[in-house]
Order: C-alpha cells, then sequence, then structure tokens
C-alpha cells in the first residue's frame, strides 16, 4: 500500500460545543449509528478538557467481563473500593445494587471525572441500565458518565432526561451538513464546489465515514465514487490494497473488539508491534486509545473483516479462537476463554481451565447457563477425561436447583467410576480419590437428611487422603439462610435426634471439605433451646457457633449465631442490643468483604423488623415479594416465606396471605422445612380468624400444634402469641394439646414484657421527618419528586454544593445511603 497524505479529522464544532453538557448532567448519552465518529469526538473534547477520564469499552454481552473490567478501571483511583466491588460481583438484583452504589459513594473524586462506557450496545442487559440509573440518581460528587452506543439507553431514558439527570447527543450533532463537507474537504487539501458538496451530501447524508471513504478514494483515483456501497468502499480503499501480511493480521486480531501490543504479539508474534504502527500511520480505522492502553479497529472495518473472517475454512478459525482462548486463559479472563474455546470445539483445553484452581469457588448463575451449552456440546469421552470438571460443575447445578441436569451427572460420574478398575487414575484423580469426590457430591441427593448425608461423607473420608479438591469451603454453608435449624429439622418429633445426628456427622464432613460450615453443629443447637424455651442455654450455644465459625472462617454461621443473639435480645425488651448485633452483622461482611452474605444480612433485617411491626424498615426486595427476581437460593425461599408471610400480616392483607400459603408450602415441602409450616399454619390460623372463619381457623391452629407439640417447640406461637392468644386458649381444651399449649402460654407470659417493651420502643423512636431541620425537610421533598440537585438549588435559591451537603445530613440521620431509599422513606411519613 502506497503511503497516504496524514487526514485531518473534522471535529464539528456544534458537536464539540454540545458536549459540554457532559459536566453539567450526571448522565450524557451519546446515540448514533455505526460511524459518526461518536467515540473519537468524545475521546478528543475529553482530550481537550483535560479532565480524568476512566474509559470502558464494552465488548461483549457477558455482565461478568462488565463487571471486572469496571473493577480494574475503579482500582486507578480507589483501590480499596474496587477490591470490594470485585468481591460484590456484579449486581445483578436490588440487594447487591444498593451495596454496589454504596461502595461507590465511598470514592473521593477531587476533580471532575468523566467514566466513559463506549458501545453499551453490546451488553444487552436490563439489569446494567438499572446499575447506571441508580448510580447515577445516587449524584456521586464529580462523576460524571458518558454512554457511547448506537442504540437509545434503557427504559427509563425520557424520565431522566426531563428530570435533568441525563442529557442525550443525538447523530443529528455528527451529521455533516454541506457547508461543513465543503470545509472538511478543504482541510484536507481538496477543495470542492456547492454541486459536489450537494452531491456528497446526498450521497453520505452526512455520515462521516462514508464521506472519510470518498476522501480517500478521491486521492487514489482522482475521482469520487457515488455508487460503491459502504463495504465495497472499505473493500476497495482499505483492505485491498494492503500488503499481505497486513491482511493476515487483520483478519487474525479482528475476533477481538481491542486488544493491547502484548495481546497482539502473543497472538502473531514478534513482528505485530511493527504492524500495529504501520496500521496508524496510513488510515483513521485503526485507532489507539490511550487512556486504555488499547488499540481499536474502527467498527465499519471490524464488521467487514469479520464477514471474510466466517468465510474462512473452519479448521483456520477455529485454531485462531483458540489462540484467543489460550490470551484470556493468560490473563485470567475466564468467560472470554471459555466462550472462544468453544467456538474452537476445543473442549479438552475448555474443562481442563474450568479445573484449574482459579474456578474451585462457586460460579455465578450467568456461567453456569453457559456451561449448561458447553456440556451439552462436549463429546462425552471428552467428559470422562475430565471428572474433577465434572463434579465442579454438578456442585453448582444443585446450588442453583437444576436438579434434573444435577441427578444426570451424579449418575454418569457413578456409572464412570464402576467401569474403572482399582488402583486406575483417571483425569489426574486416582479411583479412591474420584470415588471419595463423588460420595460428597452424592450427600446433596440426601440433602438436610443428616445421618443419610453423613454415610455419603464418611465413606468419602475413608477414601480421600486430604480435603476435597473440588469444593469450595467459603460459600454459604446455609444457602443464605440464616437459620440451620430451619434447613435441617425435617421431622415432627424427632428434633432432639436431629440435634445429636448433627453433633456426631459433621466432623466427619469438616475433614473432607476443610471446615466448611464450622460451628453449625452449636448453631443447631441453640436454635433448638431457643425454640423450645430454654433462652439461657441457647445464649450460650450461640456464643460457641460464633467464636467456631469466626475461627474457621465460616461467615454463614457467624450471621446465624449473630441473628438468633438478636432474637434473644428483642425477649429481654433490649432494643439496643438488637440493633446493635444487626451493626455487628453488616461489619463483619464489610471487613471481610464476603459481599454475597448481604441476602442473609437482609433476610435477618427483615424478620427482626418485621416482628417489631415495622414494615417500612424490612428492606424492599424482602418487603416487595421479589425472592426471585433476587436470585436467591431454592433452599433459602422458605425462611424468606416466613418474614414474608408476617409482612402480609402487619399489612392485614390477610387475602393475599391466604392465597399465598398453598405456594410456602409447596416450597417448605420440597426438602421438607418443618419449622416454616408450623409458621405457616400459624399465620393461617391468624387470617382465618380475622374473617371469622372460627373452624378453619382452630384447624390451622391444631395443624401447627400437631407439627410442633412432638418436640416442644413454642417459640414461632411466642412471637406470634399477641395475635393468637385465643386460639391457643382453645386449643388448650383439648387433652392432647393441653400441657403443650399451657406451656407456650406461660413461656409467652414470662417473656411477654421484655417483648413488648422491644415493639414499643421501636414504635415511639422519633420519626424520620422529626430528625430534619426545615430547610432539610424541604430539600428530601424535592429529591424525592426526583428533582436533581442543581434543580433544588434553583427552587431554594441555595448553591447545588449546599444541597449535596444537606443530602449527605438526611442519609446520615436516616441511616440510607441512596435517593431511591429517600423517596420511600418521604412517602410513607410526610403525609
Amino acid at each position: 500500500m502506497k503511503h497516504q497524505q496524514q487526514t485531518v479529522f473534522y471535529l464539528r464544532k456544534t458537536a464539540f460545543d454540545t458536549l459540554e453538557n457532559i459536566f453539567k448532567y450526571p448522565l450524557t448519552v451519546v446515540v448514533a449509528p455505526m460511524g459518526y465518529g461518536k467515540t473519537t469526538v468524545v475521546r478528543e473534547f475529553i482530550k481537550l478538557c483535560k479532565t480524568p477520564v476512566l474509559w470502558k469499552p464494552i465488548t461483549g454481552s457477558s455482565q461478568e467481563i462488565f463487571w471486572n473490567g469496571l473493577v480494574r478501571l475503579i482500582g486507578k483511583v480507589d483501590a480499596c473500593c474496587a477490591s470490594k466491588l470485585e468481591a460484590l460481583g456484579f449486581p445483578g438484583d436490588s440487594i447487591l445494587l444498593d451495596e454496589a452504589v454504596y461502595i461507590l459513594q465511598s470514592i473521593e473524586l477531587k476533580k471532575k471525572t468523566v467514566l466513559v462506557f463506549d458501545d453499551w450496545h453490546l451488553l444487552k442487559s436490563k439489569e446494567a441500565d438499572v446499575f447506571i440509573e441508580t448510580l447515577i440518581r445516587a449524584e456521586i460528587n464529580n462523576l460524571h458518565v458518558v454512554i457511547i452506543s448506537r442504540a437509545v439507553f434503557g427504559e427509563n431514558s425520557t424520565e431522566l432526561f426531563l428530570k435533568s439527570y441525563a442529557f442525550v447527543m443525538d447523530k443529528s450533532k455528527f451529521s455533516l451538513s454541506r457547508e461543513e463537507i465543503t470545509e472538511y474537504y478543504r482541510l484536507n487539501g481538496i477543495p470542492i464546489g456547492p454541486q459536489q458538496a450537494e452531491k456528497l451530501f446526498l450521497y453520505s447524508e452526512g455520515w462521516f465515514s462514508a464521506l472519510y471513504l470518498c476522501l480517500l478514494n478521491y486521492r487514489q483515483h482522482g475521482k469520487f465514487e457515488e455508487k460503491i456501497k459502504l463495504y465495497g468502499l472499505v473493500a476497495k480503499l482499505v483492505y485491498d490494497p494492503l500488503p499481505e501480511q497486513l491482511k493476515e493480521f487483520l483478519l487474525a486480531i479482528c475476533v477481538f473488539d481491542n486488544f493491547t501490543q502484548e495481546q497482539a504479539t502473543f497472538f502473531f508474534g514478534a513482528d505485530a508491534p511493527r504492524l500495529i504502527g504501520k496500521l496508524l500511520e496510513d488510515n483513521a480505522f485503526v485507532s489507539y486509545n490511550g487512556a486504555t492502553d488499547t488499540y481499536q479497529l474502527h467498527s465499519i472495518l471490524n464488521a467487514y473483516l469479520r464477514g471474510i473472517f466466517g468465510r474462512q475454512p473452519d479448521n483456520w478459525k477455529k485454531e485462531l479462537w483458540q489462540r484467543a482462548g489460550k490470551w484470556h486463559l493468560k490473563t485470567g479472563e475466564y468467560t472470554y476463554a471459555y466462550s472462544h474455546f468453544y467456538q474452537a470445539g476445543a473442549f479438552e483445553v475448555l474443562l481442563s481451565a474450568f479445573e484449574s484452581e482459579a474456578m474451585l469457588s462457586t460460579v455465578a448463575l450467568e456461567s453456569v447457563e453457559k456451561f449448561n451449552t458447553y456440556f451439552s456440546a462436549c463429546p462425552q469421552d471428552i467428559k470422562d477425561r475430565h471428572p474433577r470438571a465434572r463434579l465442579l460443575y454438578a456442585i453448582n447445578l444443585f446450588t442453583y436447583h437444576q436438579m434434573e441436569l444435577y441427578t444426570k451427572e451424579c449418575r454418569e460420574l457413578g456409572e464412570l467410576l464402576a467401569a474403572l478398575p482399582d488402583g486406575a487414575t483417571f483425569g489426574g484423580l486416582g479411583k479412591d480419590q474420584l470415588a471419595g469426590e463423588l460420595e460428597i457430591l452424592l450427600s446433596f441427593t440426601k440433602f438436610n437428611k443428616i445421618k443419610d448425608m453423613s454415610e455419603h461423607h464418611q465413606r468419602a473420608f475413608e477414601l480421600l487422603q486430604s480435603p476435597s479438591g473440588f469444593f469450595s469451603n467459603k460459600g454459604s454453608w446455609t444457602m443464605d439462610c440464616p437459620s440451620v435449624m430451619c434447613l435441617f429439622y425435617r421431622e415432627s418429633g424427632h428434633l432432639a435426634e436431629a440435634v445429636t445426628e448433627m453433633n456426631e456427622c459433621l466432623p466427619y464432613y469438616y475433614k473432607i471439605t476443610g471446615g466448611h460450615g464450622m460451628g453449625a453443629e452449636y448453631a443447631m443447637q441453640a436454635e433448638y433451646f431457643y425454640n423450645t424455651g430454654n433462652f439461657k442455654k441457647a445464649e450460650i450455644y450461640a456464643h460457641q457457633a460464633f467464636y467456631s465459625a469466626k475461627e474457621g472462617g465460616q461467615v454463614a454461621i457467624v450471621l446465624c449465631s449473630l441473628f438468633l443473639q438478636m432474637r434473644l435480645a428483642l425477649l429481654e425488651g433490649n432494643l439496643a442490643a438488637g440493633k446493635e448485633l444487626l451493626g455487628r452483622m453488616e461489619d463483619f461482611i464489610s471487613k471481610t468483604a464476603m459481599y454475597s452474605y448481604i441476602r442473609t444480612y437482609d433476610l435477618c433485617r427483615g424478620f427482626f423488623y418485621a416482628y417489631l411491626g415495622l414494615n417500612n424498615k424490612v428492606p424492599d426486595w424482602i418487603l416487595t415479594g421479589q425472592a426471585q427476581e433476587n436470585t436467591l437460593p431454592f433452599i433459602c425461599e422458605t425462611f424468606y416465606n416466613i418474614i414474608y408471610g408476617k409482612i402480609l400480616l402487619n399489612s392485614k392483607k390477610y387475602s393475599q396471605l391466604l392465597g399465598n400459603l398453598p405456594v410456602m408450602h409447596a416450597k417448605a415441602g420440597v426438602f421438607s422445612n418443618l419449622l416454616a409450616n408450623i409458621y405457616f399454619y400459624i399465620y393461617q390460623a391468624e387470617a382465618l380468624a380475622v374473617f371469622g372463619e372460627r373452624e378453619k381457623a382452630a384447624q390451622a391452629m391444631e395443624n401447627a400444634l400437631a407439627l410442633a407439640a412432638p418436640d416442644l417447640i413454642v417459640m414461632p406461637f411466642v412471637e406470634n402469641s399477641g395475635n393468637i392468644t385465643t386460639l391457643i386458649n382453645s386449643a388448650a381444651q383439648n387433652l392432647y394439646y393441653r400441657k403443650f399449649a399451657e406451656k407456650i402460654l406461660m413461656t409467652a407470659q414470662n417473656i411477654a414484657g421484655g417483648l413488648q417493651d422491644a415493639q414499643r420502643m421501636a414504635q415511639n423512636e422519633a420519626k424520620p421527618i422529626e430528625l430534619l431541620s426545615d430547610r432539610e425537610r424541604r430539600i428530601a421533598e424535592l429529591a424525592a419528586l426526583g428533582l436533581s440537585n442543581h434543580e433544588i438549588g434553583k427552587e431554594l435559591f441555595i448553591a447545588e454544593v449546599t444541597v449535596k451537603k444537606n443530602l449527605q445530613n438526611i442519609y446520615a440521620k436516616w441511616g440510607i445511603n441512596n435517593k431511591i431509599k429517600l423517596a420511600k422513606i418521604v412517602l410513607q411519613n410526610f403525609h
């Protein structure tokens, strides 16, 4: 290719002037079709402003990859914040979303900083849209977000625009007029008259890429081409004239959306830096982004190249995909690596990568769904050579309640094991090691049948020479549930037996998993004594569970212990101690950066406030019945329903409760979670009594008593005794339940003063409105209406910085961290 004259890129003054709005709004959306120069204009504008920039190119639809890239960017500004966001993971539900924004609010940006998301349309994620919306509504000081996209951003962009949170810049700001086309060509040494400018305008409609290609064509051939379509011009003017080596390089590198020099060298060899330099010198279809230290092919050129790539022989494409996968594996970008290995049909390498040390923890739901595709397509003989990968895959299937696939994997692994001769080594595992690992996996087929599970654990203990190599002890032993007893009490009349079995059986499990769930047996004992009314012993074992779990690094059991201590504090009327224990839970999660436990914390908080009668302080996702939308593990939904049922009772939504109860019972019945069913029958009895259905209410209460009496479980009745005392008194007339009913009433009487004191103190606490000054109250009202800080300042004739300071004071007084929570409190308390 002959050396071309350097092209002057034309920067529209209108576009530059419009981009000044970046610093006036929390969000600027730059939206135009491919080839309008969106990215270049934004990059040049920010460079001219000399403003700190965090630039995140979007390279695909993976939320996990998007989040990991954002975390790396944040790490350039605040390493501590980045490490918390990494531990949190992509905020795919409202629970994690609140925490993500709260963490980001801790960043101190001393200068105006622009966070750019380039090619946002590739992500195609409603959850990511909601993250951006929540982030900008928080109005973090000095942070301005720019989204560059080919499609309109989010479902609420109009609302964001109307409420002055966002500014939208469309293609009209990038399209060149006839006069600007004339100026562009003049700057590049090609004078044109009005007639030619008119023809170019009609041909290009002001589209910059088409005008650039026409300019190249004129330089090479001395005339304007008005009939060849865009890709034809790309072929004729950009690709075809290149030397063969450059063509080969472009076809190889186009598998990446952007690339570093190191990446190109790994992929194409030591000549890659020279080739990159040649491409940068000769055309504007390859650019360098200093903010990310990456090179990028223009979207038009990349689309053209991928068209050629798709027509190449399969073996050639697969070799390149596999090489791309190895690069991403080298850099720890596992999701990309798996995707490329899958495209290459390199299942051997894919499963080997999955078995790597970095993947031994529980994977995200998004990854599990992809692995369903990978394992389905993988040839059987390759799967059989990688039993460790299959074990990892199967345990994640159980976690996400994909039981059909989980059972299939267990069965096939068993068949594989049976076919192996004694002493054989397979897939890096000896037969005994594989058999031991499989026993752990099979134990979950008997979930919450403690003795049956332990038989598998004991066999695993005999077979394994060391703790399991596939099972991580970092995951939640309770699968987000804050109650061990809720999970493992499954048979009426056998609770004491279950406690004994837990004590006898868990030591085997600890040995084969490296201490996973350490302290769970003490938590079970503590809950047993609590629910049977022996509060002193309950407290002792709760502390024992805490110290054992803390020593073993088992956050789930720590939270179970603190949750029970909190419930004990309420019985003593010590509301302050209950709140302090909630604070300890939150601090423990934050200090350990184990943000996956936020759901457990929220469930504890939800139970606490629901049983104080303060629905308005229950986390939104619990209050509104959004368990499934928040990816709560199936096993934990039963405990969630205990809270949600109480919320419905507090709200006097008796019909809704009665309508929900069959589903609640059904979910509790999957693993026979008996404790939950006791609560549900109590709720049913109360709701039916309100409707005057005395016989049905009595029957529901009898159902609850029938389950609870054999084990003397009194606390579900005591906690709800304020509304069901009449029903319990009626049940006491039945000789069969008399002594048990009397025990319930006596326990309720003994702790009634303390529990009522806690409830009364909670109800009589100062209302949120009373904590604010007159100005803070007015600011809160305007913020709740959706006004931005700038608009509030104009309304009240005060500086925007004053508004921000007052909002910070309001947040501190109310214990919240964003305007969404503020709006909820205003709605509930100001009218």
